[in-house]
């Protein structure tokens, strides 16, 4: 773990051999289990608010290991024809590790549009097709109402070491995420997270 030059940030960094940890884990029955054991140190300390684990988009053995630990899922979305068979399959997913035992507890936090680069319209048809498709699920809060919208910025920031509030702290999308950030925070203030 790392403490970053933001205040009241650490980290603890991916690295490119994370790729093959997944068959590691497979293979010693360890996959649902060994992230958790992790976390357990982690959650003991009294410095975190939150924790937070950022998982890519694929519906792999780290995501499932997340999803075992996790309080709540935190479920960012770009539109496209794809994201609704992916909101789907993500709680499918989510699902099997409520039933199976593993996390009862999980439920999804909430999902935040991100990228977005179309108008109020658009918005409200992507909203109105997250609540159809997800109403029969009691436990999903939909959508934050802040949207984070597309920004070269966003692309650019890590090309140069930095976060987007570090690169462009006056942008648009800046902006959206620190609403965001609020957002988060009123959701949670009585609640420690992971």
């Amino acid at each position: 773990m790392r403490s970053t030059r933001l205040p009241n940030l650490s980290v603890i960094r991916s690295h490119y051999e994370l790729a093959s940890v997944d068959v590691c884990l497979v293979q010693r029955g360890q996959h649902l289990t060994r992230l958790r054991e992790v976390m357990a140190e982690l959650r003991a300390l009294p410095d975190f608010d939150c924790i937070f684990l950022d998982c890519s988009p694929s519906m792999g053995v780290m995501t499932n290991a997340a999803m075992a630990v996790a309080d709540e899922l935190l479920v960012p979305l770009q539109t496209g024809f794809m994201m609704l068979p992916a909101v789907r399959r993500l709680l499918g997913q989510m699902k099997q590790v409520i039933e199976s035992g593993v996390n009862p507890g999980l439920h999804v936090g909430g999902f935040v549009i991100n990228r977005f680069n179309g108008d109020t319209a658009e918005l409200d048809k992507l909203a109105h097709e997250l609540h159809a498709h997800l109403a029969p699920d009691s436990s999903c809060n939909v959508a934050y109402p802040t949207v984070i919208p597309e920004s070269t910025a966003l692309a650019e920031a890590p090309c140069y070491g930095q976060t987007i509030v570090e690169y462009d702290p006056l942008g648009r999308a800046t902006e959206a995420y620190h609403t965001l950030a609020k957002e988060f925070i009123d959701r949670h203030r009585s609640t420690r997270l992971i």
